[in-house]
């Protein structure tokens, strides 16, 4: 009799403080907290299609997959072509026994969803072996006839780190990726306006090819479509003495709706930025591009690369309030290729004295010129403080020509 009161109360409690388990992370949960679960997935369920779509954004593919599952209207909210506009791939040519090659998803992305691709962003593990140099190239291959099959509307494109100089790229393979990418430029999308082939390096030749294939790109689609930002940093190789080739200023200025530009210092010359310049001041078709303009003009140095331009600084400023001493002497340090230096500025008397010390030890710099600005209550102090300190550098090296004086500030 009492063992079935006992289970009589077992019977009745059933269900009012019933605790369940998870079978996954062996959790054990009450009525109540079922209730709240439900009520959060009937919550996720009642989201606008807007909100599902940002969230779904911040998802990898992986996660994405499983989201179509969950119920039919988060499998057409993953059907949307914004969530499929940007994407990143990653290439190694290396060959793994526990997954497929990299670019067999690659491939199969671009193949189903393509047609909705604006931003492409290609990054390549550069090889060390020919096996895994002919596999990137094959994949690159695949990759961007299957851009032309299903003709991507890309609007942004990089490519970044082949670094082509390596000995695991032969001459073949190399001339085959550098077609490839020419035969895109020809072939495929209408709409591109920036371009990233950082760390390409190429040789002058085939270098040369590919900035006469993103001109004729401009020339065949303008005024529908032009290059806007270009990204050439580390295009070329490193031994390339890239400033000695007057086609490279001639092609970039060709170009006339660059507003962003990036390139190596071994590109830097008196024709590029001559070049640059007289575009800037309005090209023979300036007019009908609405007046674009080179707003971003960026530079990266490398040690590894040669340094061999001969530089000739004009330095001036209006800086009565600001001492840009240190900064001017870090300056010119640092330009071991200076070889005229102008300077007029508000500066101390020992700036040039420290000018001096460094032309005995900086034997590239063969004129220096400075102009002191000075306020007119002060400027005959100034100059003799100048006198004084000049008298102590009387044997100069006969090579340099050297002058300073005191310019009055009104």
């Amino acid at each position: 009799m009492e063992n079935l009161e006992e289970s009589i109360g077992e019977e009745e409690n059933y269900g009012i403080d019933q605790e369940y388990s998870d079978p996954e992370t062996g959790e054990y949960f009450t009525d109540d907290s079922c209730d709240c679960i439900l009520d959060r997935k009937i919550t996720w369920l009642s989201l606008p299609r807007l909100c599902l779509e940002r969230v779904f954004s911040f998802l990898p593919d992986r996660d994405r997959k499983t989201a179509a599952l969950v119920c039919r209207q988060w499998h057409n909210v993953m059907r949307s072509p914004s969530l499929w506009r940007h994407h990143r791939f990653h290439f190694s040519g290396r060959i793994s026994k526990f997954r497929k090659p990299d670019y067999s998803s690659t491939i199969a992305y671009v193949s189903h969803l393509g047609a909705y691709l604006e931003r492409l962003e290609v990054t390549v593990c550069p090889p060390r072996k020919t096996q895994a140099a002919l596999r990137l190239k094959g994949a690159i291959t695949q990759l961007f006839s299957e851009l032309i099959r299903v003709r991507a509307p890309l609007r942004s494109l990089a490519v970044m780190n082949l670094e082509l100089d390596r000995s695991a790229w032969t001459s073949s393979l190399r001339a085959s990726v550098v077609g490839c990418l020419i035969s895109f430029l020809q072939r495929g999308s209408s709409k591109l306006n920036s371009i990233c082939l950082s760390g390409m390096r190429n040789c002058i030749h085939q270098g040369l090819e590919l900035l006469s294939a993103l001109l004729h790109y401009e020339t065949r689609f303008y005024p529908r479509c032009y290059i806007s930002s270009l990204d050439l940093e580390a295009f070329f190789s490193g031994s390339v003495n890239v400033y000695l080739n007057s086609s490279v200023p001639d092609n970039l200025s060709q170009l006339q709706c660059l507003t962003d530009l990036r390139l190596s210092y071994s590109c830097l010359s008196d024709e590029l930025l001559m070049a640059l310049q007289q575009r800037h001041g309005g090209g023979r078709r300036k007019s009908s591009r609405d007046g674009n303009t080179l707003q971003t003009f960026l530079l990266h140095c490398c040690l590894k690369e040669p340094h061999q331009q001969h530089l000739n600084l004009d330095f001036g400023a209006n800086n009565f309030d600001e001492s840009l001493d240190e900064e001017l002497l870090e300056l010119v340090k640092v330009c071991e290729r200076l070889v005229e230096l102008s300077i007029c500025a508000f500066l101390e008397i020992r700036t040039v004295a420290r000018l001096l010390d460094m032309s005995l030890t900086q034997s590239s710099l063969k004129e220096i010129h400075v102009r002191i600005c000075s306020f007119n209550e002060v400027a005959g102090e100034e100059e003799e403080a100048l006198e004084e300190m000049l008298s102590s550098y009387l044997h100069l090296p006969p090579d340099l020509c050297f002058s300073a004086i005191i310019y009055p500030f009104e």
